[in-house]
């Protein structure tokens, strides 16, 4: 909407057009669209808006109109000089089947790019997955949300069912990839991490309109910084930057930003 787009203009990139170069993937509608900073003078040598498997995978990841963008836009993947960065904002699981086949196309499609990449790759963004019970604050309640019929590995809270779960360990193992938060923030034998801290991305928001919000208190870890496992040795820090049940940081969203920091190759200056 025009509106919309005077405010982005007043704010976001009155702010920082000096000291960025913006790359856009807009939606169609809605929410979806995705914006990459890159620092100035850096730039990319090459910049990509869909995944190339992703047109023929499904209907809803193909513009008939330009097979080179996500419809929704979805997708950035800016080519770098060490390692290509892809950002991603994967589509939500859903409640019925046809929502279930858009996200098992979208996995799909990334498994079989990722099992044909030749560059080291840093993957960041929504996934839309919690990988494991110490992911979630309160993994039995969100196997009991949502959809319960079959199959079953759909059932359960979209972002947490076992089918998810499944196809993403694949999604690490064909693409070769770390998830750099868990290697710097091993998990505890003993159950999950407390619900206050700084361990989960997502965040059911508190009551406004109404006395009981059904996720308050509540938090996922869907947000994810992957790197290539020939980029461990330049891992520094990979965090997540807002807790709480009131979420604290979170910038008036329900999903927490996170830091990743890459130290520079060797032989090589900065970070």
């Amino acid at each position: 909407e025009k509106a919309e787009w005077q405010l982005v203009e007043r704010t976001l990139i009155a702010a920082f057009s000096s000291t960025y170069t913006f790359y856009w993937s807009l939606a169609d509608w809605k929410y979806s669209g995705t914006a990459m900073l890159v620092r100035k003078p850096l730039r990319p040598s090459k910049i990509a808006y869909t995944q190339p498997a992703l047109p023929d995978s499904h209907s809803s990841h193909c513009d008939p109109a330009d097979r080179l963008w996500h419809p929704e836009g979805r997708v950035i993947l800016a080519t770098f000089e060490s390692f290509d960065l892809l950002a991603t904002y994967s589509p939500n699981n859903g409640t019925d089947a046809p929502a279930f086949a858009r996200r098992a196309a979208w996995d799909a499609a990334m498994k079989q790019d990722l099992s044909k990449k030749s560059r080291p790759l840093v993957w960041v963004g929504d996934i839309n997955c919690a990988a494991e019970e110490v992911d979630v604050t309160h993994p039995e309640w969100m196997m009991q949300q949502c959809y319960q019929g079959d199959p079953e590995d759909m059932r359960g809270q979209p972002g947490f069912t076992l089918g998810e779960r499944r196809r993403f360990r694949e999604l690490l193992e064909v693409g070769r990839l770390l998830d750099s938060h868990r290697l710097l923030h091993p998990s505890s034998p003993s159950g999950p991490p407390p619900p206050s801290g700084p361990h989960f991305t997502w965040r059911g928001h508190p009551p406004v309109h109404q006395p009981v919000a059904r996720y308050h208190g509540k938090g996922m870890r869907i947000d994810y910084s992957l790197i290539s496992e020939e980029l461990r040795p330049r891992l520094a820090a990979s965090d997540i930057l807002g807790h709480g049940s009131e979420r604290h940081g979170f910038m008036g969203s329900d999903h927490s930003p996170i830091r990743l920091h890459l130290r520079s190759p060797l032989g090589t200056h900065g970070t």
